[in-house]
């Protein structure tokens, strides 16, 4: 404790600093692409953990446990959950607006469902009892239902 001063602000800090990073780089990946199925397909494919040594998304998973009881912390994590879900949105509306997508449900709600499913489907990444690319596979399928357009072709 002496070391560190504050342990909780380090942790905070920590957090804070891995979901900006998270963050950022895919909003600039899935902004790279004019055209809302690369953008898509982008961000499902830089939002799945590289494996259980992926130390960012690791790192996103170790601080969780921490929002079950920290009010501070439980916000961090909801400002992550909102900018994924925002980032979703934005990909489904442009995708509809382009004539790419029909939409099955209201945009936030299928972005909201695209976040649950990669959250519950990095842990079981993280804990290596599925592959990255069986999860891309598994949002790709959900692309496919929530928004008519086939991401693998």
């Amino acid at each position: 404790m002496l070391y560190y001063g504050d342990l909780d602000a380090l942790i905070y800090d920590t957090y804070q600093r891995a979901i900006e990073r998270f963050s950022q780089e895919r909003e600039r990946v899935a902004e790279q692409f004019p055209d809302a199925r690369d953008r898509l397909r982008a961000c499902i494919d830089h939002g799945v953990a590289s494996g259980p040594d992926d130390e960012l998304v690791r790192l996103l998973f170790e601080c969780w446990p921490r929002t079950l009881r920290d009010a501070k912390a439980a916000a961090l994590d909801s400002s992550l959950t909102e900018r994924q879900i925002a980032v979703y949105s934005g990909i489904l509306v442009i995708g509809q607006t382009q004539g790419h997508f029909t939409l099955t449900d209201p945009p936030r709600l299928l972005a909201a469902n695209f976040v649950a499913m990669e959250d519950g489907y990095q842990m079981e990444v993280l804990a290596g009892r599925r592959s990255r690319a069986e999860v891309i596979t598994s949002l790709h399928s959900y692309a496919r239902a929530a928004t008519g357009h086939d991401l693998s072709g």
